[in-house]
């Protein structure tokens, strides 16, 4: 029985919904692997390589909507839904952002930019 028809069950026997869920280890959980993809989408034109940012940005996404669905069923309280809707909004950011720093890779990747960039490192190091 899923958890929409519960709380009408409940309803219509006279019982107390159900409580709101606990979304605290999931916020927790959101708020980490944005924390962790943003410098890594930071770094990515730099370092020459987007796809740790890329893929933790896609794993926050579909975290984040996932959440949706529990937030449609009403399995959280409002200041629960509108942090997870914040979150989510940040995620897709985060998703769009990693999104264009592949398109830039890309464009550099297909000029000499990388070499030269390199060969400033290596000057810098020595």
């Amino acid at each position: 029985m899923s958890t929409g028809s519960a709380r009408v069950e409940a309803l219509f026997s006279g019982e107390p919904p159900p409580p709101p869920a606990d979304p605290a280890p999931r916020i927790r959980r959101l708020r980490l692997v944005l924390a962790l993809a943003a410098p890594l989408l930071l770094l990515a034109i730099p370092c020459w390589t987007g796809v740790p940012g890329g893929a933790l940005a896609l794993l926050a996404f579909v975290l984040a909507d996932a959440e949706l669905v529990r937030i449609e069923g009403g399995l959280y309280s409002a200041e629960a839904c509108d942090t997870l809707l914040r979150l989510r909004a940040r995620a897709r950011l985060a998703l769009l952002v990693a999104i264009a720093t592949f398109l830039v890779q890309i464009g550099l990747l297909a000029t000499s930019f990388y070499d030269l960039w390199l060969e400033v490192l290596l000057r810098l190091a020595a």
